[in-house]
């Protein structure tokens, strides 16, 4: 097959990146033509790309100078000339010049396309949305979408989102994937806390994403902040970009404000190296999210052995089911004290965090690796295919 991944950008800090590229380089690998597209990111932006050898990858630079719609004379031009060389196309994330150009000229094209809205139709996103945004969505891609040959959804609740805003074309579940990752040693964790200046006997908790409101951050700080147990040492790392928003010197102010700066460090934006150490020196990976599709970085926690606190916005159920880790309900004024307390108990039970974080890399590596999503987007690709023809 000679497939297209179409995405807006490429930068290490989209979790959408780490879903695209990785899963672009499985199907090379596979034999396909691979081809990826995306508008280039701002100057600054730290880029994440496939490996060339293996997929054909064009960036695109933006004509006007708005990050986010990403429009580009030079991708519209090459998308309208080139989409009849395709079998199939794949889009990640919705609401932007780049993805809705795509759903254009491939239904106009007759090409068909997958749109994987990967969470954007939360109800907590769905809140944030502006007037002109709210019509933007009904007005300009609900057709579009309605024309998909397959709605790639990450889990059931997001079939329930897609469907509460009209979407009516056909819908597969497919979550997201992740690679294996090795279970840091005790050795490698001690090298990892060493490298990174944190002492043996800290209990470690480790935030891995975007710094956005979104995360649930605020609400994590100020849990933290209850961990009053001068036996356990907690240190929370933050780790993530605000992509210069101002939220990262936001929480920094809260950290302060709540006398708890000497026990947060924040790492910045992490990646390959720096990442693998941030993953090793941690006991327990926490992300109290308001909203998501399926959080990559979540996914890679749980492949490095880590058990995990969430809450149920990050959309997998299978963490309380398997014993992966401990799920809390999002929302009201009980999420702050549920998470302080479920943090407490992982950090103060070496052998529940072993277990926990065993069945965690299981978890993943029999749901979630890019081999497992490699064979079903096949599938799935062969069968749209099937029928389109």
């Amino acid at each position: 097959m000679r497939i297209l991944y179409v995405v807006r950008g490429l930068n290490q800090s989209s979790g959408t990146t780490h879903v695209i590229v990785p899963l672009a380089e499985e199907m090379a690998r596979r034999g396909h033509d691979v081809w990826l597209y995306a508008v280039r990111k701002p100057a600054g932006t730290a880029e994440l790309l496939p490996d060339s050898t293996l997929v054909h990858t064009r960036i695109f630079e933006m004509s006007l100078p708005m990050n986010h719609p990403g429009f580009s004379m030079g991708f519209a031009r090459k998308i309208s000339r080139e989409i009849h060389g395709f079998d199939i196309i794949h889009i990640q994330a919705v609401r932007n010049f780049v993805t809705w150009w795509t759903m254009r000229c491939g239904r106009n094209a007759g090409v068909p396309y997958i749109v994987a809205p990967q969470g954007s139709y939360d109800p907590w996103v769905l809140g944030q949305r502006s007037l002109v945004n709210r019509l933007w969505d009904r007005r300009m891609e609900l057709s579009l979408l309605n024309h998909a040959a397959r709605i790639q959804c990450l889990s059931v609740r997001e079939v329930e989102q897609v469907k509460a805003v009209g979407i009516v074309a056909p819908v597969t579940i497919l979550p997201n994937g992740v690679g294996d990752a090795t279970r840091a040693s005790e050795r490698e964790k001690e090298d990892a806390r060493n490298t990174l200046g944190i002492t043996r006997d800290a209990s470690v908790i480790l935030f891995l994403g975007r710094l956005h409101p979104k995360k649930g951050l605020d609400v994590l700080i100020r849990a933290f902040a209850q961990l009053q147990v001068p036996a356990m040492h907690p240190l929370l790392l933050i780790a993530g970009s605000d992509a210069g928003s101002g939220y990262a010197q936001a929480m920094k102010m809260l950290a302060s404000e709540t006398g708890i700066g000497d026990r947060i460090r924040f790492l910045g934006e992490v990646k390959g190296y720096e990442k693998s150490l941030a993953l090793a020196a941690a006991d327990v990976f926490a992300l109290p999210s308001h909203s998501e599709g399926l959080p990559v970085a979540l996914l890679e926690a749980m492949s490095a052995g880590l058990p995990v606190v969430i809450t149920d916005a990050c959309n997998l159920p299978e963490v309380e089911k398997s014993g992966a880790g401990i799920v809390i309900a999002d929302g009201g004024d009980a999420l702050q004290p549920l998470l302080a307390e479920a943090m407490r108990r992982l950090a103060g039970d070496a052998k529940l965090r072993q277990t926990m974080g065993m069945r965690a890399k299981a978890l993943v590596a029999n749901r979630f690796s890019w081999k497992r999503l490699a064979d079903d987007l096949t599938d799935l690709y062969e069968a749209v295919l099937r029928t389109s023809r």
